[in-house]
């Protein structure tokens, strides 16, 4: 068998107009190219003559040229059936090919670039066109026959590196993992300006140009390694591929069948394949109808992850702590056994759910006045809160840690799936991670690699749990994204649901004294100390065993950050504002927004939009071109920018309590706790009616909260009273006193003006003009209609209301304060009386 023939290639262009059609565009100025074979490399660069496309090679062009220059230089020895041609981020290298939009269709679309298995090419310069093999496999013959002239063709496999490096990580992380680095610009010189360096440095530019693509070629050779001494058949295109695959083998060993651990069976069918002209039969995976009928009882049961910000603005200066649960996902892959799902029974009993039960229920539940941090959560659409009370679905883990904080339950609805062994399923892949991650040096390419092969499991079994649609190339369209081959409702449940119940009575075990931050999957943010944390009780425990089993210790909680201040903005939004001596890595969740400054800057750089945001600030973004639109345009990879409204808001999933105002780099700034809502209903409604306020103020300072409150306070006695919230507390006032007056109600009469004279409309509009206040006749006769509601207590004081209604006392003396004032609000009304008359 022939040594396998690797391509890798890079380009560098330069952006440009097209002055026209008003789109952007790039003029590719090279092909940096270089191939492997059996330790042999060729490096080589091609040249564009110009900015357009017909400048441009094609995809067979490219291959011919690289294949031919290693033939010439003895890197390969006869022509090959089959290349790899391999990039870091395809979506940028491919679309720099001149015939890659005619052949779109024949790439598959995947974690936002292009791949490709089994494309078949012909290696010329015209581009005659890539097709699929079929199946994959190289055609008989690879010569064709074109005009008289005899063309060779090669089957190809596009491999994107990107989906390689752990987080998908850019070029200069892949070059970093493997002890390398990116050639360093000259200075004076960007990348956006590679034409000018080409032209003034021909080679600093050759330099730069040829070391992304040997990075590129270096990184996949040595993931290609990698998998060899997997014992993998095939190289996998992702690390979430490499975990399913090391996933099955380890199963495999174990004994184990996955399928039947699963509740899959496998069925034969016959098809007809259009390409070969041919019936051929192929293996189906279906799920079995036991499993079937229970898999949204489990859909419904998987969440996701916990995140809440538990206060907002600046916190009190300390010491805050930033605690996660070591490898949280997969050590509670461990916990997973091959299920029963012709065993599953109704369980109608909360006692029925323990930690260690595969089991999801609808669950009517009521926590004690008090509850710092509820456990059980409640969809609500797009939302997911933690309120006192309602109907969650929800986890037996949950269910327990919920009965251990006091809450009153009814199982409405509920379902437990037995465990049909006692052996675990992913105990084995998680072993095998750790010992490869223990040989590696931490820190290094295999150590950073083997974390995330780990931490890629979960995702698989997750993936198309709910509904959710991905662009795919082939058809052009937006499809369902499939499941995987170890996709499992009920498993994606309990894992997320064991993580949230842990997190949850590690967060209820925190002294009231202490302040906690927020909370965000598998970590808290807090100013306890570990040692104020309760670290044994029952969740924590069943925790601590697993990691004692498959790790060798059972410590399972580790400090990722320390701070002296934390400004909490909402949930995964925070920053830090100040450090401690010997920290200098900074807490910080952007919260969507992505700053337009070096990553070293980007704690300050949200600081200061944090402190100076206004109402309606817009902030221009800068990202790519997504993968759909480019698709449809048939455009280069380009950046677009675009203007987005700012919201560093609270995002109300929790109430807001106790408000006050604290520095933060010599700047005052609003702060305030947070309690559970009573039920989803609330916070819905506060959410709702903060997306009106925030059109006009933001949480800045105690009276823009005052004024919150205000909304919150008489809204629902608004509401009831058949009104609407337009203008706040002071377009209340103004529209009830008017109402008032108009109905000679609250003390108020249009008699007895100046000079005994009743008041007409217009005199009512030009005194409240001569005051400052905007009014139109027409208000007050709008205040006579039947619609217009009058409704006691629904006037909040604020700043605004204060200065309307001391206005109004002062024309009309005898308004009855109590029937319009909110009771809470009532007292400083008077006091606003007494200053007037003493004024």
């Amino acid at each position: 068998m022939s040594a396998p023939v690797t391509i890798a290639f890079d380009c560098e262009w330069v952006g440009r107009v097209d002055r026209v059609r008003k789109r952007r565009y790039n003029h590719i100025l090279n092909y940096a190219v270089v191939v492997e074979c059996a330790g042999r490399q060729t490096k080589f660069i091609y040249y564009t003559t110009g900015p357009s496309k017909r400048h441009r090679l094609t995809i067979g062009g490219l291959i011919d040229r690289a294949l031919r220059r290693a033939l010439s230089e003895g890197t390969i020895e006869e022509w090959p059936d089959r290349v790899t041609m391999v990039g870091h981020f395809l979506r940028a290298d491919l679309a720099a090919h001149r015939d890659f939009w005619a052949h779109k269709r024949q790439f598959q679309g995947f974690g936002k670039t292009f791949t490709g298995t089994g494309l078949l090419f012909s290696l010329d310069d015209d581009g005659a066109g890539a097709q699929t093999s079929e199946r994959g496999k190289p055609r008989r013959s690879q010569c064709v026959f074109v005009d008289g002239k005899a063309k060779r063709r090669v089957i190809v496999r596009f491999v994107d590196t990107m989906l390689l490096t752990p987080g998908r990580g850019s070029l200069e992380t892949a070059a970093q993992l493997l002890g390398m680095s990116k050639v360093a610009l000259p200075e004076g010189y960007a990348i956006h300006e590679m034409d000018r360096l080409l032209k003034e440095n021909r080679a600093a530019f050759e330099a730069y140009a040829l070391q992304d693509a040997l990075i590129a070629l270096l990184y996949y050779l040595r993931i290609r390694d990698l998998a060899a001494q997997c014992g993998l058949q095939r190289m996998p295109a992702t690390l979430a591929a490499f975990a399913i695959a090391i996933a099955r083998r380890e199963i495999k060993k174990a004994g184990i069948s996955l399928d039947e651990a699963l509740g899959v069976e496998t069925r034969k069918r016959t098809i007809y394949s259009p390409k070969s002209g041919r019936m051929r039969t192929i293996r189906v995976r279906v799920p079995a109808f036991s499993r079937l009928v229970n898999e949204e009882r489990g859909a419904q049961g998987y969440h996701g992850g916990r995140a809440e910000s538990l206060t907002n603005g600046p916190t009190e200066l300390g010491t805050f702590e930033d605690f996660d649960l070591s490898a949280a996902y997969a050590t509670i892959l461990c916990l997973l056994r091959p299920l029963d799902y012709k065993g599953a029974w109704k369980a109608s009993h909360i006692d029925d759910y323990t930690p260690d039960i595969m089991g999801v229920a609808e669950v009517k539940f009521k926590f004690p006045e008090g509850t710092r941090c509820p456990c059980l959560p409640v969809r609500d659409d797009n939302l997911l809160l933690w309120p006192l009370e309602g109907v969650s679905v929800c986890t037996a883990p949950e269910i327990y840690l919920a009965k251990t904080l006091g809450a009153e339950m009814e199982v409405l609805d509920g379902m437990i799936i037995p465990w049909a062994s006692d052996v675990p399923l992913f105990e084995s892949f998680t072993r095998f991670i750790q010992e490869q991650r223990d040989a590696a040096r931490k820190g290094s390419l295999l150590a950073q690699i083997w974390k995330e092969i780990g931490n890629s499991l979960y995702g698989k079994i997750a993936q198309a749990v709910h509904a959710s649609s991905v662009f795919d190339p082939k058809r052009g369209q937006h499809t369902r994204m499939p499941p995987s081959t170890i996709t499992s409702s009920w498993f994606a449940a309990y894992i997320t649901g064991v993580c949230r119940a842990v997190i949850g009575e590690l967060m209820a075990s925190i002294p009231q004294e202490y302040t906690l931050v927020s909370v965000t999957t598998d970590g808290f943010l807090t100013n306890a100390p570990e040692s104020a944390l309760r670290l044994d009780s029952t969740l924590c425990r069943m925790f601590a065993e697993v990691r004692q089993q498959v790790f060798g210790s059972p410590k399972f909680l580790e400090k990722k950050h320390t701070v002296g201040q934390v400004i909490a903005i909402k949930s995964r939004g925070q920053i830090t504002s100040e450090f401690i001596a010997g920290h200098d890595e900074p807490v910080l969740a952007k919260a969507g927004v992505k700053p337009n400054v070096p990553k070293a800057e980007h704690n300050d750089y949200m600081l200061r939009l944090y402190l100076d945001r206004e109402v309606g600030q817009v902030h221009r973004q800068s990202s790519l071109i997504s993968l759909q639109e480019m698709w449809h345009t048939e455009s280069d990879l380009v950046s677009i920018e675009r203007d987005l409204t700012l919201n560093l808001e609270y995002d109300f999933k929790r109430r807001p309590v106790r408000p006050v105002e604290r520095v933060v780099r010599g700047r005052p700034h609003l702060a305030f706790d947070t309690e559970p809502w009573r039920n989803a209903e609330q916070a819905r409604d506060a959410i709702e009616h903060f997306r009106a306020f925030r059109e006009k103020r933001l949480l800045k300072t105690l009276p823009d909260f005052l004024a919150w409150e205000g909304v919150m306070t008489v809204g629902p006695r608004v509401h009831k009273a058949g009104m609407n919230l337009r203008g706040g507390p002071a377009g209340i006032l103004y529209r009830q006193f008017l109402r008032a007056l108009k109905r000679e109600e609250w003390g108020l009469s249009m008699k007895g003006g100046p000079g005994g004279v009743t008041r007409t409309h217009k005199d009512i509009e030009v005194w409240l003009m001569s005051r400052g206040i905007p009014a139109k006749a027409d208000d007050l006769k709008n205040a006579g209609r039947d619609a217009s509601k009058l409704a006691d207590h629904t006037i909040w004081l604020n700043e605004e209301t204060e200065r309307l209604l001391w206005i109004i006392v002062e024309e009309f003396p005898e308004f009855d304060l109590e029937r319009a004032i909110a009771p809470e609000c009532v007292e400083r009304a008077r006091e606003v009386v007494r200053d007037l008359r003493a004024a």
